[in-house]
């Protein structure tokens, strides 16, 4: 069964979370620790932006039913880590993340809380209808259409057949990523912005999710 960690880092340096180096070592770390060397990684720097505040370093690692992601907002001095997938080493994996990125101002977001000044949420669901490898990048495009989500790179893929596949799409905002295994669908949205829920339920045709709040410490 696959496991799911999250990881709000705070009270970061900008000049950290703009360290691209630091990044690329903490990845090639990740994918030996939970992806044996196979994972695909993509490493956006994200600067340029037509939103000054969404700017830092993206990493992302794409696997077999599987991700890794590390997003740094370098001018709000905060670092999100999300983890999918069936190795439970959320431990080390924490620590590789401390040890280039070190803070003692963390959250495990294991309180699912409505508290006032939250910089966003994790909308993941488990029982979606099944669908084909296109349909995934089609619903991926309506997505980012109907919510209003910056895409920052192309959407990395991991094809086996149209049965079997990942694909997750880079945001400013953070990821879009959709994991089939044959009868198991995941898709798992994370803004670090604030989007239309009942809108996005709409288009997944959904009733039932789990909803993780993120960046609960955060205060603009």
């Amino acid at each position: 069964m696959n496991k799911h960690l999250f990881l709000d880092c705070y009270s970061l340096s900008t000049e950290l979370l703009s360290n691209v180096e630091n990044m690329q070592t903490l990845l090639n770390e990740i994918n030996k620790l939970l992806f044996q060397d196979k994972g695909k990684i993509t490493l956006i720097p994200y600067f340029d932006g037509k939103i000054k505040q969404d700017g830092g370093v993206s990493g992302i690692i794409l696997g077999n039913n599987s991700h890794f992601t590390c997003h740094t907002f370098c001018y709000k001095n905060t670092m999100f880590v999300d983890y999918f997938g069936t190795i439970d080493n959320h431990e080390h994996t924490k620590k590789l993340v401390l040890k280039y990125f070190p803070t003692k101002d963390i959250d495990l977001c294991e309180q699912n809380t409505k508290d006032e000044g939250n910089f966003g949420k994790h909308i993941i669901v488990r029982n979606s209808n099944l669908i084909t490898f296109k349909e995934g990048k089609e619903l991926i495009e309506r997505i980012l259409t109907d919510i209003n989500m910056t895409p920052i790179n192309n959407v990395i893929e991991n094809y086996v057949d149209t049965n079997h596949f990942d694909l997750l799409q880079p945001i400013a905002e953070s990821h879009i990523s959709i994991h089939r295994n044959g009868e198991e669908m995941m898709i798992d949205i994370f803004s670090c912005k604030w989007f239309d829920e009942e809108k996005l339920q709409r288009l997944l045709n959904v009733k039932e999710y789990t909803k993780v709040r993120r960046g609960i410490k955060y205060k603009q």
